[in-house]
């Protein structure tokens, strides 16, 4: 079997791709991938695999291109442009089409008889609640889901002109009414926001895991006193990405001098100079191997992202949600809704709201017995063979 897989050109997007291309590479199926490295690195290596083929768009394509310069969004648009007419000019050589949500105009393959066309959300799924609260309420405001929307319809102008055809003028209606007859989901479905929306069109597979960061950060585990809090924020900007300096600090606040050892994942958006202070009770990394330290954690503080949520709840453990985009926030109040965390938004946190609401969870056993159950859930789906065994059952259906 031939596989095409379209992704954004996103790190934390092509995480939960990587996993079940491996899986199709080990069973014999040759894939291609098409996506963009441009100013992502690690995105290559996660698709390095046995019979895993590669395909770059990166920024050396763009017209006018200049060694070290900045990648706008428009840029961002005309990469992912260039990806999809690629796919839909290669789509006739492979049996299946596999594309992210994001790469939304590849539905137009739909009803081509010599192609399964299978679309793929790396978090959860949309319905008319989701849509609407992105592409309607205040909540299309925030940075990230801006720039989003900029994109997708950049994408819908630009390949108009190039002679596609669409429904719909705004990528919001193209994600939400062009339903192919598999869409798969990288999540539970007790994880879905609104998943009695969702029929059987949708297949939900659970999560595999972040892989280990290639910085082997050197973490005394052995020398920690109390127990471990886990404070991350991403690694990309989001809402919160301007303001995770203060948060960062507002853990400092909260727990310093605390029966507890706080991990500080801070990225590469600030430095450990940025702190006045960083107590003994503190170790503070650039990044560091989140698996890992999520198999000793007792607490993860987090910005929301689905595959670091997925992470968490693999590990078993709860969350204090922190969320700064659109589907962050979604996932943050699934965490309460699930009592398997609480959700703290930026602007009420304070380092006493978030001491109280970390020792609340930190004290109690509600969150800790529900995450372990979902976790054992996760565990037993075997993400990316049970998503393999989908694709292979339909394509030969």
């Amino acid at each position: 079997m031939k596989v095409l897989v379209v992704t954004m050109p996103c790190f934390g997007d092509n995480v939960p791709f990587a996993g079940f291309v491996e899986e199709l590479g080990k069973r014999g199926h040759k894939v291609d991938v098409i996506s963009s490295s441009a100013n992502i690195p690690g995105i290559k290596e996660l698709f390095e695999k046995e019979n895993v083929n590669f395909i770059d768009f990166d920024i050396e394509r763009l017209e006018g291109y200049k060694p070290g310069r900045k990648i706008t969004i428009e840029d961002d648009a005309e990469i992912f442009a260039l990806q999809i007419e690629e796919a839909f000019n290669r789509a006739g050589d492979y049996d299946v089409v596999i594309y992210d949500y994001f790469a939304f105009p590849m539905y137009y393959l739909n009803g081509r008889k010599d192609i399964k066309l299978i679309r793929y959300f790396p978090n959860f799924a949309f319905d008319e609640n989701i849509s609407k609260r992105i592409f309607e309420s205040e909540e299309k405001n925030l940075a990230q889901t801006a720039h989003a929307i900029e994109l997708g319809d950049d994408i819908i102008s630009r390949l108009t002109e190039k002679g596609y055809n669409f429904k719909y003028s705004d990528m919001g209606k193209e994600v939400l009414n062009n339903v192919p007859e598999l869409t798969i989901v990288h999540t539970l479905r007790q994880m879905q926001p609104f998943e009695e929306n969702f029929d059987e069109r949708f297949e939900f597979v659970g999560a595999n895991t972040t892989p280990p960061s290639t910085n082997d950060s050197d973490i005394p585990f052995g020398e920690m006193k109390g127990k471990i809090i886990y404070v991350s924020f991403g690694t990309i900007q989001t809402e919160i990405g301007d303001r995770r300096l203060g948060a960062f600090k507002a853990a400092i606040e909260a727990f310093k001098g605390e029966d507890v050892s706080v991990i500080m994942s801070i990225g590469a958006h600030n430095k450990k100079e940025d702190f006045d202070e960083i107590p003994d009770n503190f170790y503070v990394y650039d990044y560091v191997p989140q698996t890992e330290v999520l198999k000793r954690a007792d607490l993860f503080i987090t910005h929301c992202g689905m595959n670091s949520v997925n992470d968490s709840i693999y590990s078993g453990v709860p969350m204090i949600g922190i969320p700064g985009a659109y589907d962050q926030m979604l996932t943050a109040e699934t965490l309460e809704n699930r009592k398997i965390g609480r959700e703290i938004r930026i602007e009420n946190l304070t380092p006493e709201v978030l001491k109280e609401t970390a020792f609340a969870i930190l004290d109690g056993e509600e969150e800790y017995s529900n995450v372990r159950t979902l976790g054992d859930i996760m565990k037993g789906l075997n993400c990316d063979q049970k998503t393999a065994d989908i694709i292979e059952r339909y394509a030969m259906a």
